[in-house]
């Protein structure tokens, strides 16, 4: 039976569609993992927001990949926005490519 591809091609988009933003929200997710970490860290209290910043760029810098759109974003967010203004302008960029995206640790070390 041969395949239909006006049927076809609409589920191929959907489904790369899908893969994209999954991929997205990964990358913001995994920046979240970062701030989780550092809020267990006994020392984190005792840092200074630019010593948070630096360690969350050193960990973004290693775990995501140069053209990930959470690294550049996050990078823009660090480099632009005083530290009590970051999470709520990166919830901002997060949410529009992962819908609902909230990282209570990066709220909790920032505001």
């Amino acid at each position: 039976m041969p395949l239909n591809v006006a049927v076809v091609r609409p589920l191929v988009l959907l489904l790369v569609a899908c893969s994209l933003g999954c991929s997205d929200r990964k990358g913001f997710d995994r920046i979240c993992g970062f701030y989780r970490e550092l809020a267990k860290s006994p020392t984190a209290a005792s840092y200074s927001d630019q010593q948070r910043t630096e360690y969350i760029r050193a960990r973004v810098s290693k775990e995501l990949g140069v053209s990930e759109p959470a690294r550049e974003h996050w990078n823009a967010v660090a480099d632009g926005v005083s530290p009590g203004s970051r999470y709520r302008m990166f919830r901002g960029i997060a949410n529009d490519v992962a819908k609902d995206w909230e990282c209570p640790s990066m709220e909790a070390l920032f505001d």
